[in-house]
């Protein structure tokens, strides 16, 4: 099973069993193999014929687009767009996951392509995914979990504030300011996941 983070970006996309980055098959800061994925032992892979790069803050990622079954939640998407990694930045390679799932808005996405939220979304409860994140011993293992459709009544409050989108095409949200500790900020504020 592959690990996958889940950034806010827009597109899914995962490491090709070619990918050619520097310790690109060797062991990640946890001593696991990194997973990769081989179009050629698919039955249900679709060549999109089409490059495609993204940067991640200054770094460049670059690979080809295919289309795939994916199951996950206990959904199954015919035909997702994704990409194959063949070149990744570094601090990937360091990390202890196999691609991003990415979260995010159709206006963010490789052109052409549309994110997994677009065909997930209908198969929904409710429009909203919850992410719980925890720290569990050394390992980190278990630290969190996604609910897709809801919020996870077991970890969260029952009573859940909504506040609209400071931007129709990102995860963020305004605060009207911000205090831990000593520290203060007042003043509108733009929360952004990334």
């Amino acid at each position: 099973m592959s690990r996958l983070t889940l950034p806010t970006s827009s597109n899914l996309w995962v490491l090709d069993v070619n990918f050619a980055s520097r310790n690109c098959h060797g062991f990640a800061h946890d001593n696991t193999l990194k997973h990769t994925y081989n179009s050629s032992a698919s039955s249900t892979f679709r060549d999109s014929k089409k490059d495609f790069e993204i940067t991640y803050h200054g770094s460049l990622l670059t690979g080809k687009l295919g289309q795939e079954k994916l199951n996950m939640a206990g959904f199954t998407i015919s035909n997702e767009d994704f990409g194959r990694a063949l070149n990744v930045p570094y601090v990937y390679t360091k990390q202890p996951v196999d691609g991003v799932l990415g979260l995010g808005f159709p206006a963010r996405a490789i052109s052409g392509t549309n994110p997994v939220i677009v065909k997930l979304l209908p198969h929904l409860d409710s429009p909203v995914f919850s992410i719980w994140l925890d720290k569990h011993g050394e390992d980190y293992m278990d630290a969190g979990a996604i609910v897709y459709g809801g919020v996870d009544q077991k970890v969260c409050d029952k009573e859940v504030n909504f506040a609209p989108l400071a931007d129709p095409t990102v995860w963020g949200y305004y605060v009207d300011g911000v205090s831990f500790g000593i520290y203060e900020r007042v003043g509108k504020q733009q929360v952004r996941m990334k």
